[in-house]
C-alpha cells in the first residue's frame, strides 16, 4: 500500500504516498503521452476541458474489472495532469494521456477519436458552498454560472465528436456527462415536448421533469452526476438500497445483513454482476413475462429490462426499456439487461 503503482489496484492512492512518488509518477506519465494515438485495438476516449476530475480513479477502475474486456483508455486534456491526477490512473494498464483541447477537431483526431470504440465526456463538478449574506463571496456566486459554462463547453465538445464521426456512427458511441438536466435538451437528436401532454402532478418535485424523456437521455447518451442522488432517496425507506446501487454500478461479492448482529457481510457464495445480451433466439417473438421466467429458470439470470431500438428497419433512436409491460412482445434486435 505504501508503493507507487500500488499492489492492491481496488483503492485510491493516499496523497502522501503520491507526493512521495511524484518523480516515477512523472516518468510515467511521460512514458504514457502520446502524440498521435495508434493502438492495435480501439480505445475509450475520455475527454476533459475543464479541471481534472476528482473522482477519475473510480471511472478507469471500473474499465480494469476482471474478467471484462479491458479496452485501452486514451485522455485528452489541455493540460498536462499534476503528480497527484496522473497517480490515481496512471498504475492502471493501458491508460494513456494526450495533451490537447477536446474542443478542436485536430486534437480529437490526434487522440484516436475516428478508432474510438467510446467517447467519454466528462466535467468536474462545482461544489456549491452555503454562504449567507455579506459572507458570500464572488467564488460562491460564480458557481452556477461556472456550472452552466461547463455544460455549454461538453455540448459543443458532443457536437464536434458527432461532426467528425457523422450522426450514424456517432449516435452509440459518445456519452456526455452534464451538470445540470436541463442542459440534455441541447444534445442531439432533439425532440421538443409539450409540458401539457404530461400529468401536472410529476412536476411537483422536479420541474425539469421533461428530461426524462429526451432522446439523448433514454438512449443513455447524456448523464447527470443527480440522477444517483435520486436513486439514493430510496435509503430513507431501504437500507439495502445503497447495496443495490453499488451492485448495479460496480458488481461483485453481495452485501448480506445480519439480524443478530445489525450488521452488514459480503457473500462469499453471492456474486452479480449487471449484463447486457442479445434476445435468446428462442424468446424472439415472446412476452417478456416468458423471456424474465425463462431467463430465471434456465440461466438464474434476473432480466430487468430492454435496450430498443426503434424507426423504419431499426435505424432510429435507442433507448432504456425498464420494468417493461409483462405483454411487451420481445424482438430479435433487443438487447436484455441481466443481473447475474
Amino acid at each position: 500500500m505504501m508503493s507507487w503503482p500500488p499492489q492492491e489496484q481496488n483503492y485510491k492512492p493516499d496523497p502522501a504516498i503520491l507526493e512521495r512518488h511524484a518523480t516515477e509518477i512523472l516518468e510515467n506519465l511521460q512514458r504514457r503521452t502520446m502524440k498521435l494515438v495508434n493502438l492495435p485495438v480501439p480505445h475509450i476516449l475520455v475527454c476533459i476541458q475543464g479541471k481534472w476530475p476528482s473522482s477519475l480513479f473510480y471511472f478507469v477502475s471500473q474499465l480494469r474489472t476482471p474478467g471484462l474486456p479491458n479496452s485501452p483508455v486514451v485522455i485528452l486534456h489541455p493540460n498536462f495532469p499534476s503528480e497527484s491526477d496522473w497517480g490515481n490512473v496512471g498504475f492502471f494498464d493501458d491508460v494513456y494521456f494526450v495533451k490537447g483541447s477536446p474542443s478542436l477537431g485536430l486534437d480529437l483526431l490526434r487522440a484516436g477519436v475516428i478508432q474510438a470504440e467510446k467517447v467519454v465526456i466528462l466535467t468536474q463538478g462545482v461544489q456549491l458552498e452555503q454562504s449567507i449574506g455579506e459572507h458570500a463571496d464572488d467564488q460562491d456566486r460564480s458557481a452556477p454560472s461556472q456550472t452552466f459554462t461547463l455544460d455549454v463547453n461538453n455540448v459543443f465538445i458532443a457536437a464536434t465528436v458527432e461532426r467528425l464521426l457523422r450522426h450514424e456512427t456517432a449516435k452509440d458511441r459518445v456519452i456526455v456527462e452534464l451538470q445540470q438536466e436541463t442542459e440534455i435538451q441541447y444534445l442531439q437528436p432533439r425532440l421538443l415536448f409539450d409540458r401539457r401532454i404530461f400529468d401536472s402532478e410529476m412536476y411537483l418535485r422536479n420541474r425539469s421533469a421533461t428530461f426524462q424523456f429526451a432522446p439523448p437521455y433514454i438512449g443513455g447518451k447524456a448523464f447527470c452526476p443527480a440522477a444517483l442522488g435520486v436513486l439514493l432517496y430510496a435509503t430513507f425507506f431501504n437500507r439495502q438500497t445503497v447495496a443495490i446501487v453499488d451492485q448495479l454500478i460496480s458488481g461483485g461479492q453481495v452485501l448480506e445483513y445480519d439480524e443478530e448482529t445489525n450488521e452488514e457481510r459480503a457473500s462469499d457464495t453471492i456474486i452479480r454482476d449487471l449484463g447486457q445480451i442479445p434476445v435468446p433466439k428462442s424468446f424472439v417473438g415472446f412476452t417478456f413475462s416468458e423471456l424474465f421466467i425463462g431467463m430465471l429458470r434456465d440461466h438464474g439470470a434476473l432480466a430487468l429490462g430492454l435496450y430498443r431500438i426503434t424507426g423504419l428497419k431499426h435505424d432510429g433512436l435507442g433507448f432504456v426499456y425498464t420494468n417493461p409491460l409483462p405483454t411487451e412482445v420481445v424482438e430479435a434486435t433487443d438487447l436484455v439487461y441481466i443481473l447475474h
